[in-house]
């Protein structure tokens, strides 16, 4: 009897046949991994290529952030004083009441929002509201938001029967807190 080797032809098939699938793996593997590092260093160029569009359309360069800057400088500038409120009741005078308010504070900045109505309106009355809106608005940091005027008719002739306004007046923080107390 001998011993040693044993050569089988089924074996032998068997055997190529899992070599051949396992290099078939092997180099779909190999494929695979290459093509997924094609296709990332595709993406990394074309987001790179994003980015650099993107860093050259950007609004935040210098000259848009100075634009900006100026406006805020405009718009503080423009913020009312710790006198505002009390020029606006000043300008309309005791006939006008205050029938509503709201007080919104924000960053560094108080918004008020004023309702006056004026007591016993009558049309000889108009020039007066026409010239407390036109003193109004002069003031800084104040705007007329609503002017409300509503006809009622008497005997016969038109005559004004209510006379209301909305006030927007903006102040600074400081001012805000003083003219809240």
């Amino acid at each position: 009897m001998r011993r040693g080797l044993h050569f089988s032809r089924r074996r032998l098939a068997a055997s190529t046949a899992a070599t051949a699938i396992a290099l078939s793996i092997l180099v779909w593997r190999a494929q695979a991994i290459a093509g997924n590092a094609d296709r990332l260093r595709a993406q990394l160029g074309s987001e790179q290529a994003a980015a650099a569009r993107l860093a050259s359309l950007s609004t935040f360069d210098d000259s848009h952030l100075s634009a900006l800057r100026e406006r805020a400088r405009r718009f503080r500038q423009g913020l009312g004083g710790t006198g505002t409120l009390q020029a606006v009741l000043r300008t309309l005078g005791t006939r006008w009441v205050r029938v509503s308010e709201t007080t919104s504070e924000h960053g560094t900045y108080v918004t008020r929002t004023e309702r006056f109505a004026m007591t016993s309106p009558t049309s000889a009355d108009w020039p007066a509201i026409v010239g407390n809106v036109d003193a109004i608005e002069k003031l800084p940091g104040v705007g007329v938001q609503e002017l409300d005027l509503q006809s009622a008719e008497g005997t016969g002739a038109r005559s004004l029967g209510e006379a209301s306004m909305v006030l927007v007046v903006e102040i600074s923080r400081d001012a805000g807190a003083e003219a809240s107390r």
